[in-house]
């Protein structure tokens, strides 16, 4: 049943996002829409359909939370949601193969990954929490003084949060699934109906990279995409990342720097952005892009980018609100002088991280600090299976795929990837190194390996239904076995993550209290005790300031 329950969930997105694309449409008089409606060459709208709504649920609840309490909405929007589902349905043909793929079949798969998950740490310690706090509260000033991990407020927060209604912590599971079956989606679309060959072969490498993350050195896992426990979003972050290169560089290639692209781009790397600050990385994809396109003397100022626009300049003023920071936790953003600030706590949550992660930090002698951070977690495993999946992909190319000849196009095209990817790996290794966090450009290594392949030598002999069947291959393999053991053994059961049993510590004999094991879980009072917490009121909305004892 918990299957059944995502393939229900994923096409009421689905369905929903395309009811909204046809409203958007329709309001701003722009295209006329088809099932067909292309946002770059070769590549169709439709895969995107569950992303785009997943934005706008998300977006909707973070406005809204500015005025309102998430809980006192939530209801009236799933009815909402309702009604643009059903306009979804209109028109559209489900008489086609590529239906029962997509919208069941991937669906099904990676619902297999709800058995067994379990809340992820931080969860416990501060992402559930912050979703509390959205839920009962409208926006709070000063809620990094409560707990500073409060001030990485993701998207993922408020969308969470936004399902708090439906009674089940596995939908918050199931937003993550969602970003997996858009990706597996978008890579069967590239690879089966397509023609353009920079598309198809990055479809086949990642395809390929997906497959012998099975494999390798303690069981494989080489940095490809990973089921995360509940509350993490890097994945969706990855997805994002992978999937605007690949846009990006096929414009770059067809010298088609278009309005709709230029939209689609923005919409990916806002919704990066917003789900962790290391999606921040797109807007070098933004910045060409939007020199290119002014070049030909288009205009930008396009009541699209103009929203998007709009919604981030509102994310940044959340955040301004609740860690006195317009960019969490970069500190020449924030501010000193209004009464909630917590600068001592950014710049502790910042220096914090880059220690615990073991950061490379410049100066320092490369080659030491290299040998040990490649024994920290999971480096050694990751770095080694990743690197023999370059090597691999790499022969493959030499004997499968003819040699290319480059274009000048092209040739730009692979400058620009280059680029993207050395200031994507000097960012992961200055920052937060863990493997997570380079999902996005892990994969996109292996688009910039399809930059310079051309026809795959036995294509005649390779029916789509063979790249059909290892798409499903590979997504049914992302589950762990310990998934699969809990789904065999019950089927239909409802998967319902439990809360841990936390005792919790009165401090000072105020409402506030502690943890006795360092989690509040869905505490709302619940701090940690090493400060003590003053409220106010500002204009009808709470303040929360702090002092360290």
């Amino acid at each position: 049943m918990t299957i059944v329950t995502f393939v229900l969930f994923y096409n009421l997105l689905f369905f929903s996002g395309r009811g909204l694309v046809k409203l958007i449409l329709q309001f701003f008089s722009l295209y006329k829409y088809n099932s067909h409606l292309q946002i770059s060459n070769n590549i169709s709208l439709k895969s995107f359909n569950a992303l785009i709504y997943l934005f706008f649920f998300g977006n909707s609840m973070f406005i809204l939370n500015f005025f309102i309490p998430i809980k006192n909405i939530s209801s009236i929007f799933y009815a909402m949601t309702i009604i643009i589902f059903i306009f979804g349905l209109i028109n559209f043909k489900f008489n086609n193969l590529n239906f029962l793929i997509s919208n069941l079949i991937f669906p099904s798969l990676i619902g297999i990954s709800s058995f067994g998950i379990r809340f992820h740490y931080d969860s416990g310690a501060y992402h559930l929490g912050i979703q509390n706090w959205f839920y009962e509260s409208k926006i709070i000033f000063g809620l990094i003084n409560l707990d500073p991990f409060f001030s990485y407020a993701s998207l993922n927060e408020y969308i969470s949060a936004g399902l708090w209604s439906l009674n089940n912590y596995i939908f918050l599971h199931f937003t993550h699934m969602v970003f997996f079956v858009v990706f597996y989606n978008f890579i069967n679309e590239i690879i089966i109906q397509n023609k353009s060959l920079f598309l198809k072969n990055t479809g086949i490498f990642i395809l390929i990279y997906s497959l012998i993350d099975n494999f390798g050195i303690n069981g494989g896992s080489n940095g490809y995409f990973q089921v995360q426990t509940i509350g993490k979003q890097d994945t969706g972050v990855g997805v994002i990342i992978s999937i605007a290169l690949i846009i990006f560089l096929n414009d770059v290639i067809n010298s088609n720097y278009t309005k709709k692209g230029l939209t689609f781009l923005t919409f990916l790397s806002l919704f990066a952005f917003q789900l962790k600050i290391n999606g921040g990385l797109l807007i070098i994809l933004i910045l060409i892009y939007l020199f290119q396109f002014i070049k030909e003397s288009k205009n930008i100022f396009y009541r699209e980018n103009i929203l998007l626009s709009a919604i981030l300049v509102g994310w940044s003023i959340k955040s301004f609100i609740i860690s006195s920071c317009f960019v969490f936790p970069i500190l020449s953003t924030c501010s000193k002088s209004v009464s909630w600030n917590a600068y001592t706590d950014v710049e502790g949550a910042k220096n914090g991280t880059v220690e615990l992660n073991y950061a490379y930090v410049f100066g320092e002698n490369i080659i030491d600090w290299f040998n040990e951070w490649l024994y920290i977690q999971f480096s050694y495993q990751i770095v080694l299976n990743f690197l023999f999946s370059i090597l691999f992909i790499f022969i493959l190319r030499k004997v499968f795929f003819e040699r290319k000849n480059l274009s000048s196009n092209e040739i730009r095209a692979k400058f620009y990837c280059f680029v993207f990817l050395l200031v994507g790996f000097v960012t992961f290794f200055t920052t937060v190194p863990v493997y997570r966090n380079g999902f996005g450009v892990f994969v996109s290594m292996f688009t910039f390996l399809a930059l310079s392949s051309d026809k795959f030598r036995y294509e005649d002999f390779v029916k789509p239904v063979v790249w059909s069947i290892l798409l499903i291959l590979s997504l049914a393999a992302i589950p762990r076995g310990y998934m699969y053991k809990e789904f065999i053994s019950s089927p239909i059961q409802i998967v319902t993550p439990e809360i841990k049993s936390v005792e919790y510590i009165n401090i000072d004999n105020s409402k506030w209290v502690n943890s006795n094991i360092g989690q509040c879980w869905i505490s709302l009072y619940c701090i940690p005790n090493d400060r003590v917490i003053f409220e106010n009121s500002l204009y009808n909305y709470t303040v929360f300031t702090s002092e360290k004892k």
